[in-house]
């Protein structure tokens, strides 16, 4: 493979890790809700997580066989890291994330917020790379 395929997969692998965290991050938040429609909230919030896990993984098994892109953004530079932190930590999610009565308004106020830092993330990759692709 050439380096822009091996930068890309090292690019696929990470954001899998991060939609895994954040999966992991809103079933410990639902577990740390009582009100039962935020509980759903985040419960729903980990489906999404998981959908786009699948996305990546379609790419990235793609990507290994040397096809071409299966969706029409790719990542071919890392120039962003991948690992800052946009989850809490899984001991602080209940502490500093989450209160027991979160509604599901709150999951999605606060599921908004996670997603705009995963936005610019992925907008800062796109920035940074000559690659149409």
């Amino acid at each position: 493979m050439n380096p822009e395929t091996d930068a890309a997969l090292a690019a696929l692998n990470q954001a899998i890790e991060l939609e895994m965290e954040g999966r992991r991050f809103y079933l410990q938040a639902a577990e740390c809700t009582t009100n039962p429609k935020g509980a759903e909230m985040f419960r729903s919030l980990a489906d999404d997580e998981t959908t786009h896990e699948r996305i990546l993984r379609r790419q990235l098994d793609a990507l290994t066989k040397g096809d071409n892109w299966v969706l029409p953004d790719g990542l071919p530079q890392v120039t962003a890291d991948l690992t800052a932190l946009v989850f809490l930590e899984s001991e602080k999610v209940c502490e500093e994330a989450v209160r027991p009565d979160d509604s599901d308004l709150d999951a999605l106020l606060f599921a908004l917020q996670i997603e705009n830092k995963s936005f610019n993330l992925y907008r800062e990759l796109a920035q940074n790379t000559q690659d149409p692709n």
